[in-house]
């Protein structure tokens, strides 16, 4: 059914002026409540580092001068200082994503993909995470963002603590992940492996969905539309006016 300008107007005015009800924590039902993952806590991924060997054994080596064209080299752009402190913390990260082939080697299941993220600031550590993904069932659990919730949940990080961060990660970042560096106003992302690595040795799509973010919506490998856009931009206006009162809103 197609709802007109005016209709949408009145249904607006009516439900924004009234209370709705919100689920909240105290909430109770007969149904089993999942149990909420946040990512390990500092003294567990601690632990790994602790333990995890010092360097991938000879069969994982690296090989050098590999990945895609255009990649900008940091130490070809930072102070011999900063390229010591880059070394230093995406050896951590890959270190960190280490935890789950060695999950595989010994057995068990592993927890996500070969990911792993650090998220430091002045030199101090914020979060830091490897991927769940497999282990939670939740697509948005990688690495850095197990690190922002590590930062955020358990060290009690608040955003205005992350702007400016740099972001160490053993991956370059997924769209949804670089998305969310930059929400976070993180000022520096450093990588190791790329979107062809991923892509060649463990099929993910991050090169497609980037390619995809690049078209009108409507022409991307998973496409939008919009409908009622009258009515959703009256509930912006509502919001902007509740919130902000200046008819611009945050900046973030």
């Amino acid at each position: 059914m197609k709802i007109s300008g005016s209709t949408a107007a009145l249904l607006f005015i009516a439900f924004a002026f009234t209370t709705p009800t919100v689920a909240s924590a105290d909430d109770h039902s007969d149904a089993p409540q999942p149990k909420t993952f946040y990512g390990y806590t500092p003294a567990q991924t601690q632990k790994w580092v602790d333990e995890a060997p010092d360097l991938p054994s000879k069969e994982f080596a690296v090989v050098s001068d590999a990945g895609s064209e255009g990649n900008v080299q940091c130490a070809a752009t930072a102070s011999k200082e900063q390229t010591e402190i880059d070394l230093k913390f995406i050896k951590r990260a890959i270190k960190l994503a280490s935890h789950n082939p060695a999950q595989a080697m010994h057995g068990h299941a592993p927890d996500g993909g070969l990911f792993g993220a650090v998220i430091v600031k002045d030199g101090k550590i914020l979060g830091e995470g490897w991927n769940t993904v497999l282990k939670e069932g939740d697509p948005s659990r990688h690495g850095e963002m197990n690190a922002i919730r590590q930062a955020t949940h358990d060290n009690g990080h608040g955003l205005d603590e992350l702007a400016g961060a740099t972001l160490y990660t053993s991956g370059a970042p997924c769209p949804m992940c670089y998305s969310t560096m930059a929400w976070a106003n993180v000022k520096r992302i450093v990588y190791a492996s790329d979107y062809s690595d991923a892509m060649t040795y463990g099929g993910f799509k991050d090169e497609p969905i980037r390619v995809s973010l690049g078209l009108p919506i409507d022409k991307r490998e998973w496409p939008g539309c919009q409908v009622e856009s009258g009515l959703g931009r009256a509930w912006w206006e509502q919001y902007n006016a509740v919130v902000y009162k200046d008819g611009k809103g945050a900046k973030y």
